[in-house]
């Protein structure tokens, strides 16, 4: 390959780091700025793209979302525990001698798998695997070509092999798809039998992750039958192509919000997930010296240490809290010793308590109360297109490296718990129904997805102030297994020759960004019930919204299985108005399939607008 006429083919060679022919056409080099433009502008050539680093973003789950392993009327044992179906995961590898990958009871490797176990530092790809983890890789190569420079396994601990040293990996890996494991708890807490949404699936695993958050664009779509693009993202790029060939792809929300435009992975293709809380947590009171509780949540199993002093650093000046903050603690002007420290921390990840325990253990302290700033949450703000799934205080195996691991286990938090929940489901549903595309089970999921808890709470969001959920908060809202098999489900469609209105991309919900008078858009639904069904609509309209659809029922019969039909929106608001929330809803008396509706009026094109 001749970048421009001076490059000999043996510079061209030395540049490349990877070259990619599955799903789609292209390569990773290392190039200079005008041999990239270069590039981009021959013919053929679609899009250049710097390459860039991602952050990563667990067992009562599965019993909360009614798929427990004791009732034989569920998902779970319809589908044989997601039998033969292949979990793929890009993450920060596995720890393979941890017993979520035992295979007892596994059937043989499908005949359809490809994939590989490849061997490195610690790792063995013939004898670490085996009928439950099927395929295992890493990739460095692009790592390094940025670094300039050998891994330093030194100051960045981690394994040129698919070992896990993060435990995020395997963490995610245990909750998708891990094998049933007795007595398992985090020091005692949570105890109970631990297992994977589909405990006999088979795993791969694909590790572009170094350094514990580092993901770099051209790993990801080195080996992308398994995961995510957006825009002029590498991973929405990688995505598309898996889900063009059938292979539905689940990406974390990533753990930005509350605020707008914080969600991550947002490709209309990709199934982006948020995280909730279960009905479980860790109550435990801090008793104040004047009799006052406060209660909050621990993972501590030690023993009681009694009353003891409570100290919160601060130093002289202008900004005294800034010697308070947990991942930056400072103690100059405070004494610790013997004493229980509080610190305050916006950052979401657990940086923020291992920095915080490190730094009062070391002086002296006997224990950490960690805050959160007031308005600080944990979760981001959705598209209406993505759902939500449990995603804290999940128990889940670890890696011995991981610091919060005991016995095997650790408890975490975050959107990267909550994904792998819906590719469990997604297990299932390719069980029950091999031959529906990935558009109809995103469609499945989102549509039927609960809007109160399993035991008929509301559910809120977190923040300041607290609020009731909104589809912005958990998109279709709380995934729910066994009514995602029976819906009526909306199928991807093929492109007009003339451009169409975004408005009729059908998607499992309907956002209208702009509307001033009124909007009419079409959508299309399968039904994947009774031959012969009737399904009614039933309304609930956005505040300040009329909408009219046609037809209002829907008749299904052997020969009319796929029906259209249209939605008109009308607002009657004479200003600008933020987003307001309804939904759609066809129901059959039994089964019910809700479109989640948002609407902002703009009368005025408002170019500061942040709503």
């Amino acid at each position: 390959m001749h970048l421009y006429p001076s490059c000999s083919k043996e510079a061209a060679a030395d540049s490349m780091v990877y070259s990619y022919k599955h799903g789609f056409s292209g390569f990773a080099a290392k190039l200079t700025e005008s041999q990239a433009q270069k590039i981009s502008e021959l013919p053929g050539v679609i899009h250049v793209m710097p390459n860039r680093f991602h952050s990563l973003q667990t067992t009562r789950t599965w019993d909360y979302l009614d798929i427990s392993s004791h009732s034989p009327f569920n998902l779970l044992h319809d589908t044989n525990m997601g039998d033969g179906i292949i979990i793929g995961l890009l993450d920060t590898g596995v720890w393979p001698e941890s017993k979520v990958f035992n295979d007892e009871g596994l059937g043989p490797i499908p005949a359809r798998w490809k994939g590989h176990c490849e061997s490195g530092q610690l790792f063995n790809g013939t004898t670490d695997c085996n009928r439950k983890l099927i395929g295992a890789k890493y990739f460095i190569d692009g790592f390094l070509a940025e670094n300039n420079q050998p891994f330093n396994t030194t100051d960045n601990p981690d394994y040129m092999s698919p070992k896990d040293s993060f435990g995020h990996g395997t963490h995610t890996s245990t909750i998708a798809g891990g094998s049933f494991v007795a007595n398992a708890s985090y020091k005692c807490l949570a105890l109970g039998t631990a297992r994977g949404g589909a405990p006999r699936a088979h795993i791969a695993m694909y590790k572009p992750y170094m350094m514990e958050l580092m993901c770099y664009h051209c790993h990801s779509a080195l080996k992308f039958p398994f995961e995510e693009v957006d825009g002029r993202d590498g991973i929405a790029i990688g995505s598309f192509h898996a889900v063009a060939n059938g292979i539905p792809v689940v990406c974390s929300a990533a753990n930005d919000g509350p605020a707008a435009h914080t969600v991550h992975n947002t490709s209309p293709w990709i199934i982006t997930v948020a995280a909730t809380t279960l009905d479980r947590s860790f109550p435990t009171p801090i008793i104040l010296g004047n009799n006052v509780t406060i209660l909050g949540q621990a993972w501590y199993a030690g023993k009681d240490i009694g009353f003891t002093r409570l100290v919160y650093p601060e130093n002289p000046g202008l900004r005294p809290a800034l010697a308070g903050v947990c991942e930056s603690l400072s103690f100059n002007h405070t004494s610790v010793d013997g004493k229980v420290v509080l610190c305050f921390t916006t950052v979401t990840r657990r940086s923020a308590v291992t920095s915080a325990v490190s730094a009062v253990r070391a002086a002296g302290g006997v224990g950490v109360i960690v805050a959160k700033n007031p308005g600080d949450v944990m979760w981001s703000r959705l598209p209406m297109r993505c759902v939500a799934a449990p995603g804290v205080s999940l128990l889940a195996a670890s890696s011995a490296l991981d610091p919060f691991m005991d016995g095997g286990f650790a408890l975490h938090s975050g959107t990267s718990m909550a994904a792998p929940v819906i590719s469990g489901i997604i297990a299932f549903l390719k069980v029950k129904h091999p031959n529906w595309s990935p558009a109809a089970i995103k469609s499945a999921i989102v549509t039927t997805a609960w809007k109160i808890d399993p035991f008929g709470e509301p559910i809120f969001a977190e923040g300041s102030p607290r609020k009731l959920a909104d589809p912005f908060d958990f998109g279709g809202g709380l995934a729910n297994p066994n009514k995602a098999a029976k819906p009526l489900v909306g199928q991807a469609i093929a492109c007009p020759s003339t451009k169409p209105s975004v408005l009729d991309v059908n998607l499992p919900s309907i956002t209208i960004p702009n509307l001033r008078n009124s909007a009419t858009l079409t959508g299309r639904v399968t039904n994947v019930g009774p031959p012969n069904s009737t399904y009614r609509v039933l309304v609930e309209p956005p505040f300040g919204i009329a909408i009219t659809v046609a037809p209002d029922m829907l008749f299904f019969h052997s020969t009319a299985q796929k029906i259209s039909f249209q939605v008109t929106v009308y607002t009657s608001h004479q200003v600008n108005t933020g987003y307001y929330f309804g939904s759609l809803t066809w129901t059959d008396g039994v089964h019910n399939v809700t479109i989640p509706i948002s609407a902002r009026t703009q009368i005025l094109q408002n170019y500061a607008d942040e709503n």
